[in-house]
């Protein structure tokens, strides 16, 4: 059976009921109830945009999230940032459509549970690993419920069914997917470890999954949608603009492990480093993704991404394609 990327397949329009007059009446905010290892008395609800900029370094930052939260869209944050930096912001973010992230080290567990104490309206903490199927990516899932019993835990990354079914197990609601897809990951090339992505997200559909990496146009991030994603994760299209920068490299690359001081000769990096001509405002670039999406939405017959995301195994057709578009002016 071939696996299939983003560029290997499209969605079928389709006709509609529904009285869609113009793609200003589409509404892409959807409303997400997470019941916490099936205890209703432990339900988390969010309100927004389901796109996630990823946690990598120029891209998870407050002044990423600063623009993101008035469009009602999240931003995993970094790492590396300490409550003390939360705390100055308190003013400028709607913490609402804040992520804090973490790795598998205590501390840094530790750091990620004392931000989402001290801030409610944060409603998910995400668990960011290159390779979600370790003993210890389990070890911290379980630590992160233990401690965070009414807070939503994002974690990853895998690529199959059964990854997703030992994350779950252990105290995860939502399954982060995806390994290699990345644009400035190395992974496929360094190991032969992967997935393709849209094929990723069918495997792990029965969960609620975030899908992360290899979307580089508003298109992608609908097929994410079509295929079975509650959440779509994006880097390189937020990457280059005034408040990213024009430098760009992926969290296992040399400048990640070198700007964090943790390489060692045994790591192979993982990622790649890029500088990107100045693309302007994030804002520009945002308004072009939700005006996509919004027309997306309406060949599908909608006037509510909820019921794509919703119609994921049912309305939802896509077909698999030699050529997504016609390239004949491309690089002119």
């Amino acid at each position: 059976m071939k696996a299939l990327d983003f560029n290997d397949v499209l969605i079928v329009p389709r006709s509609s009921d529904e009285d869609i007059l113009s793609r200003h009446q589409v509404k892409l905010e959807c409303d997400y109830t997470f019941c916490i290892q099936g205890d209703v008395s432990r339900d988390v609800k969010w309100s927004g945009i389901p796109i996630i900029a990823s946690n990598m370094d120029h891209i998870g930052t407050f002044e990423v999230a600063e623009i993101l939260s008035t469009f009602k869209i999240l931003t995993c944050l970094n790492k590396k940032y300490e409550l003390s930096d939360y705390k100055q912001h308190d003013f400028n973010i709607n913490y609402n459509y804040v992520i804090p992230s973490t790795g598998t080290k205590k501390e840094e567990l530790d750091k990620c549970i004392s931000i989402a104490i001290e801030y409610s309206n944060i409603k998910f903490v995400c668990l960011d690993v290159a390779n979600g199927y370790l003993k210890s990516t389990i070890e911290a899932v379980k630590y992160l419920r233990k401690n965070l019993p009414f807070t939503s835990i994002i974690a990853g990354n895998v690529v199959t069914e059964e990854g997703c079914d030992k994350l779950y197990e252990v105290g995860a609601d939502i399954i982060k997917v995806g390994i290699g897809s990345g644009s400035v990951c190395t992974t496929r090339t360094l190991t032969g470890i992967g997935y393709p992505q849209f094929s990723a997200i069918l495997n792990c559909n029965d969960y609620k999954i975030v899908s992360d990496g290899g979307c580089q146009n508003p298109g992608d991030i609908m097929k994410a949608f079509v295929g079975g994603a509650s959440f779509v994760m994006i880097g390189g299209m937020l990457a280059g603009h005034t408040e990213t920068g024009s430098k760009f490299y992926g969290m296992s690359s040399l400048e990640a492990m070198v700007d964090k001081g943790i390489y060692d000769s045994y790591k192979a990096p993982e990622g790649t480093c890029v500088n990107i001509e100045s693309r302007g405002s994030l804002e520009s670039t945002i308004l072009k993704i939700l005006g996509g999406m919004r027309s997306s939405c309406t060949y599908l017959g909608t006037k509510n991404l909820s019921k794509v995301i919703a119609n994921k195994n049912n309305q939802n057709v896509h077909i698999i394609v030699n050529r997504q578009k016609n390239e004949v002016f491309d690089g002119k």
